[in-house]
């Protein structure tokens, strides 16, 4: 039969294990850390918006993003309406001037954005096809500008 440990045994042994536990979640808080805000806004998509970019974009906008952000990049998508806040109206957002880099675009496609419903899509839709889908966002900007 086993003692019965006494009191600051069992506290030694919690204060360990804390320990161990806050060592455990800051090590995979600096593992998982975003990069900076300028890291992600200086990334440049490697993929010029050509014809097959823009298909290739097209496509996964279609199978991924127009359930929210609708058929014609309004915000207006079968989902939108239970989402708060609402999908981007790329229409309103980009001839509203309110542009941003292609890194930031990836990011938030990539990560998601905080503080909406936008998911992460790192493990549905492939790096390239990340790229291409924001070639082809970028098509719903005002051709006035």
């Amino acid at each position: 039969m086993r003692p019965i440990p006494d009191r600051r045994t069992l506290l030694l042994g919690v204060a360990l294990a804390a320990v161990g536990l806050a060592a455990i979640m800051a090590t995979r808080a600096l593992v998982s850390a975003p990069p900076a805000p300028d890291a992600i806004d200086a990334r440049r998509n490697p993929f010029p918006p050509t014809p097959a970019s823009l298909a290739a974009g097209e496509r996964v906008y279609r199978a991924y993003c127009q359930v929210c952000h609708g058929v014609d990049g309004r915000g207006d998508g079968p989902d939108a309406a239970g989402l708060f806040p609402r999908p981007i109206d790329f229409w309103a957002h980009f001839g509203s001037g309110h542009t941003h880099p292609d890194g930031r675009l990836y990011f938030w496609i990539t990560d998601g954005m905080p503080g909406t419903p936008m998911p992460g899509f790192k493990d549905k839709i492939a790096d390239a096809d990340r790229w291409h889908v924001i070639n082809f966002i970028k098509t719903f900007a005002p051709v006035d500008r």
